[in-house]
């Protein structure tokens, strides 16, 4: 559960060094799963503040449930975002 966000599954690293000259870096620029993941980060995180607010016996358990969740996802999206953006990088650093 913990694992399960977009961009640690759909986000593919850039290369430690960039390819040489006419090679463009094979690795995924698009932001839209780290923007997916964010995006249930907050509503998870939004999650554990209902549940905080509830008094019944699964509050608890429901909070610790979006809390995961929260955590999972924003570990993701915090990959996924630092990924994006060092691909992005490494294309402009070297052109076609």
């Amino acid at each position: 559960m913990l694992l399960s966000g977009c961009s640690l599954l759909l986000v593919d690293a850039p290369p430690a060094q960039p390819p040489p000259p006419p090679a463009i870096a094979s690795c995924t620029s698009s932001r839209v799963p780290p923007v997916i993941d964010t995006m249930i980060t907050a509503v998870a995180l939004g999650g554990v503040i209902y549940f905080a607010q509830r008094d019944d016996e699964n509050a608890g358990l429901g909070a610790a449930v979006e809390g995961a969740l929260a955590v999972g996802f924003g570990v993701s999206a915090f990959t996924g975002w630092r990924r994006t953006s060092r691909c992005a990088a490494m294309r402009v650093s070297s052109p076609p």
